[in-house]
């Protein structure tokens, strides 16, 4: 398939040119489970989700090199990890600086719990209540604000329901993300199938109009 070519993409911002590769799918159905706790419809249940920046759905800013930043550990200790601005820093170690416009993919292991509600979300319950008693991985605000300030990504996804973890009440890094018109991509699936740099991320919305979300798919073209 010679995806690449068609969407006239010349690197992938890590010093290799991009080959045509193998497209791997990042994207749970819309069918899927879990729902967010207090959503009524089984229409509600969203599977992989964008969530707008300032500018809506726009297609700029919504492909880069991407670049896997694994905290599945951390997070397989402690199901209310925050990525921080360490495990960033220990990813370039590693890596290499993360470039401008990066894809940030961030792996906390949690996709393989995806159609089983109590262990993705923390808790079983539904209804206007359960929020409350939501645990899951997310982004640290202060590592939300560093790489705002710092690396400007074009996009970031998380294998959990949200960039801010369950027991967070001001959706602090959504927020941050949203105001500098960064797309945040959720319940991403799979990201143990990619390599912590190399790949090249690209993320679709649904088109919808005057909405602050829509249902995606999410893929990756990986080198061969």
């Amino acid at each position: 398939m010679k995806l690449a070519l068609a969407l006239g993409l010349a690197s992938f911002g890590f010093g290799a040119a991009l080959p045509a590769g193998r497209l791997v799918d990042l994207t749970h159905p819309l069918e899927g489970k879990p729902a967010w706790p207090n959503e009524k419809s089984s229409a509600l249940e969203r599977g992989t989700y964008a969530s707008a920046g300032k500018d809506g759905l726009k297609l700029e800013g919504l492909m880069g090199p991407a670049a896997v930043v694994d905290v599945s550990a951390s997070c397989a200790r402690n199901r209310d990890y925050q990525l921080t601005r360490h495990d960033l820093l220990a990813w370039e170690r590693l890596n290499g600086k993360l470039p401008p416009g990066a894809f940030l993919l961030v792996r906390t292991g949690f996709s393989k719990y995806w159609g089983d509600r109590e262990r993705y979300l923390g808790t079983k319950e539904t209804g206007p209540h359960a929020a409350a008693r939501m645990h899951f991985p997310g982004v640290h605000p202060l590592a939300a604000k560093w790489l705002l300030e710092n690396r400007k990504p074009a996009a970031i996804a998380i294998e959990s329901a949200a960039v801010d973890h369950g027991p967070s009440r001001f959706f602090e890094s959504r927020k941050a993300f949203a105001a500098r018109g960064v797309v945040v991509f959720e319940n991403a699936a799979g990201l143990e199938r990619l390599p912590p740099k190399g790949a090249y991320a690209i993320g679709l919305p649904m088109r919808v109009n005057a909405g602050a979300g829509a249902p995606a798919r999410l893929i990756a073209i990986v080198d061969k």
